[in-house]
């Protein structure tokens, strides 16, 4: 079971670095991208998972999602041939809706990042503990 995960996660990257080559991104840097996304979208996902790097997380998914955006729309723009290679629900998307969902996305991060910022625009503990004074009371 795991040999044919593996075997599906090497065949997706390669389906993915064939699709970013001929999307105008060029294979110098397709074989850069190919395997730096996967790997920076589980550190954001990971950063997401705790509370106290939470905000970091935050403010890496708005970055990744606007930077995703920003793709999205050279391609509309610029290109004629429009490959998809996202995975799951993503790839039923057409490419004016992966940008919507895309905007929205960031957005929806942007302010989840600025949530966790006081009025002085600086980082809060996001997380239900305190570490001086035990379980914050509710």
């Amino acid at each position: 079971m795991q040999q044919q995960k593996n075997a599906l996660f090497v065949e997706s990257l390669a389906a993915f670095f064939i699709l970013l080559s001929h999307s105008g991104v060029g294979q110098g840097f397709a074989r850069l991208l190919a395997p730096a996304v996967p790997i920076i979208e589980i550190v954001v996902s990971l950063l997401l998972l705790f509370p106290r790097t939470r905000p970091a997380g935050l403010l890496a998914s708005f970055s990744l999602m606007t930077l995703f955006s920003f793709y999205v729309g050279g391609m509309l723009l610029f290109s004629n041939n429009l490959p998809c290679s996202c995975g799951g629900v993503i790839t039923e998307m057409g490419w004016k809706a992966h940008l919507i969902f895309n905007v929205i996305a960031a957005l929806l991060a942007w302010v989840g990042w600025r949530s966790t910022l006081n009025k002085n625009g600086q980082s809060v503990d996001t997380s239900f503990y305190s570490s001086k004074q035990g379980p914050l009371k509710t």
